[in-house]
């Protein structure tokens, strides 16, 4: 994803962040179906394309090292995809004024079809990350 982002609110509570963009979605799909030397199938698809992206994002401060932080995106709009989501909500803990650990749960959602294609999956699951700033 390749996006600006505007600070729409800032305080000592923390901040919002309007974004807007582009995302690359890119799809490889091999397959093999096979009953030993009776039965073999093989075969493999690729699909790529940009979604437009618009969408929030923010961190609230819990206390001196602690901070909720996410966003959400909306995207797609029939210009690549039909429709495609990206929520992220994460627990931070600042282990240095650069760095923390987060633990986070993430959704993402993308409803895609062309003429011989099609591709309408949710990926949600946590995460444990390190975000680092330069």
């Amino acid at each position: 994803m390749l996006a600006g982002q505007y600070r729409a609110l800032e305080d000592e509570w923390g901040y919002i962040d309007l974004v807007g963009g582009a995302r690359y979605w890119g799809l490889n799909t091999d397959i093999n179906v096979s009953l030993g030397t009776l039965f073999s199938v093989d075969g493999s698809d690729k699909e790529s394309w940009v979604d437009p992206v618009i969408g929030l994002k923010g961190t609230y401060h819990l206390g001196e090292r602690t901070y909720f932080t996410g966003w959400a995106m909306v995207g797609g709009f029939d210009v690549g995809s039909r429709f495609s989501s990206d929520l992220m909500g994460a627990l931070g803990y600042k282990l240095t004024d650069q760095s923390a650990l987060l633990l986070a749960y993430r959704r993402v959602e993308v409803d895609y079809t062309s003429s011989d294609f099609i591709f309408d999956a949710t990926l949600q699951g946590p995460a444990i990350g390190w975000d680092y700033r330069f």
